[in-house]
């Protein structure tokens, strides 16, 4: 791995880790007061936390748990100064959180340097574990109380369904020999289709389509196609 890499795994580590903490605690979606406080919740985010790895085969991480447990506890440490209340957006508590993720990005910056001898088998950066370890455990935040949450995972199935509907139909039209078949198209990809030959490139360009929906234009467009929303002669666009 380059340098360059190297530094930039790292910085998205920060971010993901830290800045969607911050965001979330911001948005009511992690109880952070709550896990600083109670024994009880801090012991069931560990349990989740191992529960995941265990899906996930995570073995190793798994058999070095105290290892995260004991950066769990340092996390702790460092939360409990700043952070002891439940977010309702007063400016003294706006001010802890920034406080708090301007702390651990500084913590995690310096917990990297440039490794002296340069070697091809080993990464240019060293990093102090304890602080990867404090890394890792903060991206479970976002896991336990987000990623997992019921809310959000009937939503991301029901996204999955309207893409995988989406994407269906349109591979189903671009290589499909009846006349007028490609109407469904915008005009632009009409073209495209009327050049290629080729059912891959056809099939190609049907889900460069999909992709190049926005979210809103993804859910209006399922809406029509599957019956849900007749929509309107007048509409523009998809």
């Amino acid at each position: 791995q380059s340098l360059e890499a190297a530094i930039m795994d790292w910085s998205d580590d920060i971010a993901y880790s830290v800045h969607d903490l911050e965001d979330f605690v911001r948005a009511g979606k992690i109880p952070l007061h709550r896990v600083i406080e109670s024994k009880e919740a801090q012991n069931d985010f560990l349990n989740g936390i191992r529960q995941r790895w265990m899906n996930s085969g995570k073995e190793q991480m798994i058999n070095e748990f105290s290892r995260y447990e004991n950066a769990f506890l340092r996390l702790i440490e460092i939360m409990e100064l700043l952070y002891t209340e439940p977010y309702r957006g007063t400016v003294k508590q706006e001010q802890s959180l920034v406080f708090l993720s301007s702390i651990l990005v500084n913590r995690y910056i310096n917990g990297v340097y440039l490794r002296e001898e340069y070697s091809e088998e080993l990464p240019p950066l060293v990093w102090d574990e304890n602080l990867v370890d404090e890394v890792e455990v903060l991206k479970e935040f976002t896991w336990e109380f987000v990623i997992d949450d019921v809310a959000l995972a009937t939503q991301q199935k029901g996204q999955g369904k309207i893409i995988q509907c989406l994407s269906e139909f349109f591979y189903d039209q671009a290589n499909s020999d009846s006349e007028g078949s490609w109407k469904y198209f915008p005009a632009m990809f009409r073209d495209f289709l009327q050049m290629e030959e080729d059912k891959k490139e056809r099939a190609r360009l049907a889900i460069d389509y999909v992709a190049s929906m926005t979210e809103a234009e993804a859910i209006r467009l399922f809406q029509r196609i599957s019956g849900y929303s007749i929509g309107s002669i007048m509409d523009v666009g998809r």
